[in-house]
Parts: C-alpha cells; structure tokens; sequence
C-alpha cells in the first residue's frame, strides 16, 4: 500500500526540472528565527480539507519513516505550519488584478525582465510554457533547530527539515532534511564527502556516464521498493539532474536526483547526497498535486510533468534503465 496518503484511507531544490516561468511564492518573514517561511500564516483550509494539526502529524511521521528523525532527542525544535493558497498561472496572468497583488503568485516571463517589464500576458508568454498545470492548495511546514554555524555568531534557528501536505488529499508532495544542520551523530554513516568548492562538484555531475545512470537507477528503484512507495510495481528509472550541497561541518557534497517511475505512470523524485553513501534526502512526488493543466486558450489538458529524462536540451540526458 502507497504511503503516507490520507485522503482516501484517511492516512527546495527539486534538481533538473524545466522550469520555463517561475513563481514568486507568497512568504512570510519570521524575524524571530531570522530566516523566511514559505506559505502564509492560516489555520484552516475549508471546511473539508485536512486540518493543518492532521497535516503537521502526516509530515512529522513522514520525516521519521524516510530520513529517521527522532523529535525526542532533539532539543529545542520549532515546527512552524503555513498554507500555500492553489497556484493557477493561467488565471493569474488573464486577470490583472491578481498578477499585480504582492500576496498572491505572479508568474514572470524571463525573456520580458531585460525590458524592465516582467509580468506578461498570456499572449505574450512563449509557447514552451504551455500547458500550465494548476497546483492545489498544500500545507507547508519546517523543522527549524538553534544552529551552532560559526556563521551564526546570534545563535539562530536552520532548517533541518520541510515537508509539503496536500489541502485537500492529504497525501505527502514532497519531504526534505538538510544534513548540513543535523545535531545528531549518526553512527555507522560516513558523514562528509567534501568535494572541495561547488564548482568542482558541478563539473563532475556534468562528466557523469551512463554507469553512473545505471547506477543511481538501481539504488533508487531498490529504496522505492524497501520504503514501498508505489501501489504498482516499480518500473524504470534514470537521473535527471545534479549538483551541490551543504554537507556536515559544512563540506561540499554531491547531490543527485534520480526519477522513478512505476507501472501505473505515477512517478516520484529521489534525491541524494554524497557521491559515496547516497543518503536519501529529498523525496518530491512528481505532480501528485497538480490538479489539471490549461492550454493558451483556458481549454483543459493532460498536465506537464517536469522531468528531464530522455530531453536531449537537458544536461543530464540519460535513459531510462528498466527494473
């Protein structure tokens, strides 16, 4: 059984996606912690949507199942909970009023910014943006704990975790742990891999071969399967991205995100970090809140999903590698 899906039974850096426009999500400042939340401050999301107590409960036991967090040994956490209103471009850019609110998301076209000028009409948006997928409502939450970053002189909070809950489902869209900020001492785990600077990480994911491809799709088909996320059988899989992060006594690690996809078309991103041990931490559910996509003219369509796999403009061009 798929996990961590309420709904029916009652249960940052998404790396690689084509992103033709982007989305000035609305923020809050949390001057407090000294640091930006994603979503705004709101308690409930309509009268039959998944309460946001329920929501911070299915995000907290996902972080426990996927990435072993153990709340009880950590010591002074913060988890704060905010909404995330649904996301329709296509209404945002035909309806003026909304595309300049502040509170709202307002789509840009990159090619319009050099003219001082970044919010576009639908007519004067490219057709590669096309068609847009409108997103439901979610609940968004972090894990915020006292950071002793020789950066933070203050003592201010980090992340060490986010999780996203859909309103309307409650189905887990995405979980994230940075192990840059983890304070517990996990033994048997290599902690660090320092690769030296980003740049160097970068150009060693651009050399990745397809070895390397075969081997991240097996590792990540074997997860799929161990931590049963899928009702269907796991079916292929492939890289669609790289890059860098922060690792333990801030070294500079290697991060790789791997698509999986299983017999029934639902897919799911995994990445993971260190060249050596893989440690899983970022798990995306490709779309499972995408609600329907519209083309230029409103008509509805089959959404776009952002994966990269197979796109020979993508700088990680791999094939599938089938289970």
């Amino acid at each position: 059984m798929k996990k961590f899906v309420l709904g029916a039974m009652a249960a940052l850096l998404v790396v690689g996606a084509a992103i033709p426009a982007f989305a000035v999500n609305a923020q809050t400042s949390n001057e407090e912690f000294g640091r930006v939340v994603v979503g705004i401050p709101y308690t409930e999301a309509g009268e039959t949507a998944v309460s946001m107590e329920e929501a911070r409960k299915t995000g907290l036991d996902a972080l426990a199942e996927f990435f072993g967090a153990d709340f009880s040994q950590l010591e002074g956490f913060v988890v704060d909970v905010n909404y995330q209103p649904t996301m329709n471009p296509w209404a945002d850019l035909t309806s003026p009023s909304v595309a300049q609110s502040s509170d709202r998301q307002i789509w840009v076209n990159p090619e319009l910014v050099p003219s001082g000028r970044a919010i576009a009409t639908i007519d004067e948006m490219p057709d590669y943006v096309f068609p847009m997928n409108v997103y439901r409502s979610s609940w968004v939450g972090s894990v915020t704990v006292p950071s002793n970053r020789t950066s933070d002189p203050e003592g201010l909070m980090r992340e060490l975790f986010r999780f996203s809950i859909d309103t309307e489902t409650g189905a887990v869209l995405s979980l994230q742990f940075f192990p840059s900020d983890d304070p517990t001492e996990r033994t048997g785990t290599l902690h660090r891999e320092n690769m030296g600077n980003p740049m160097t990480v970068f150009e060693y994911a651009w050399s990745m071969t397809g070895e390397h491809n075969l081997e991240y799709a097996n590792h990540a088909m074997q997860l799929a399967e161990e931590l049963n996320l899928f009702e269907g059988e796991v079916l292929r899989a492939a890289i669609d991205g790289g890059g860098w992060m922060l690792g333990r006594g801030s070294s500079i690690e290697l991060i790789v995100s791997v698509v999986v996809e299983c017999i029934d078309g639902e897919a799911l991103r995994l990445t993971f970090q260190g060249r050596n041990r893989k440690e899983l931490v970022d798990v995306n559910f490709v779309g499972r809140n995408i609600d329907h996509a519209l083309n230029r003219d409103g008509s509805v369509t089959a959404p776009r999903m952002a994966i990269n796999v197979g796109n020979p403009d993508s700088l990680f061009n791999f094939d599938w590698v089938n289970r």
